[in-house]
């Protein structure tokens, strides 16, 4: 049996990797557009959500899973949107 404050662990080390991917983006670019904080906000919900599962008593796979995405976001999000305003930004 698994001790209430363990569920979910994984959200810290995850949630510190997707913060310092946009603080290393913020240090080496120096702007952060409104869909960098989408970007963010999204991914930390999604860890969220991973979390509340964890505590809600889903097994360990599912929020595994779930906590999967929240780094795919970000790059799904890049890819699909960011990737020309960084080449701008870039050429600057």
């Amino acid at each position: 049996m698994e001790a209430r404050g363990e569920r979910g662990g994984g959200v810290t080390p995850v949630g510190c990797f997707v913060g310092l991917m946009y603080a290393l983006s913020y240090y080496l670019v120096r702007r952060f557009r409104p869909l960098d904080a989408w970007l963010l906000t999204t991914s930390s919900g999604v860890a969220m959500i991973s979390a509340m599962a964890a505590l809600s008593g889903i097994s360990l796979v599912a929020c595994l899973m779930i906590l999967m995405l929240a780094p795919t976001v970000t790059v799904v999000g890049y890819e699909v949107l960011e990737y020309r305003h960084q080449t701008a930004r870039l050429a600057d």
